[in-house]
């Protein structure tokens, strides 16, 4: 693994679940409270909860993963797990596509041989996906993995383009509490019986970009659901 891809996770191997498929995960746990399952995107690793496990102390045990194939997880050769193929709550209208398109060439770039890649990836995420200030560290780090990530981020907007399965008609089946940090498709959220939608300075990761915020509205979502106010 390179040294770029390893500072992306924070993990040291020593929790190293399987999986029914056989694939294993390198898991990172902090605290020992109420535990909390955090999945990173593609591209990311357990690196990103870093800041939210020590913001949540002992109230919480946070239990960041490698996905397969990521950091220090070895890849899963089965069928099982398809990250970025499941059509979401959004429709894949023509400016999905758009956007789809645009993403995966933009990834596909430093393959071609363009110059201007990895200015282009920093400017990505100062702008975008990792923006705030308390998430300068994590992405100084993610746009030096920048070249060893295209690839696995370019095959992932791929998938978000390719066959998928609208998942819109199953929001209305969704009984347990959601909580989204994005309020887009609305029509779909409205659908949800049990909801609550949290807007957040930053657009792509809240609890990277805004953890302050983050971590104060998570607090009140866990008291409401436990007392059973968002039921």
């Amino acid at each position: 693994m390179s040294p770029s891809l390893a500072a992306l996770s924070a993990a040291d191997g020593a929790d190293f679940p399987g999986l029914p498929s056989g694939a294993r995960l390198v898991v990172k746990r902090w605290g020992r409270g109420l535990p909390v399952p955090c999945l990173n995107a593609s591209g990311h690793g357990s690196g990103d909860f870093v800041g939210l496990a020590e913001r949540l102390d002992s109230d919480f045990e946070p239990i960041a993963v490698d996905q397969p194939g990521m950091n220090w997880s070895p890849p899963d050769r089965s069928a099982g797990l398809a990250p970025g193929k499941a059509g979401g709550l959004a429709p894949l209208d023509g400016a999905a596509r758009f956007v789809i398109g645009h993403m995966e060439s933009f990834f596909r770039a430093d393959k071609r041989g363009a110059v201007w890649f990895f200015a282009a990836v920093a400017a990505h995420c100062r702008f975008v996906v990792l923006s705030g200030w308390p998430a300068r560290a994590h992405r100084v780090r993610f746009v030096a993995a920048g070249r060893d990530l295209a690839p696995m981020l370019a095959n992932a907007w791929t998938g978000l383009g390719g066959p998928v399965r609208d998942l819109r008609a199953l929001a209305p089946r969704l009984t347990l509490p959601f909580w989204l940090d994005l309020a887009r498709p609305k029509a779909a959220v409205a659908h949800m019986p049990v909801h609550r939608v949290a807007l957040f300075q930053r657009r792509h990761g809240a609890f990277r970009e805004d953890p302050g915020a983050f971590v104060a509205t998570f607090r009140t979502l866990v008291v409401n659901v436990q007392s059973r106010r968002l039921a």
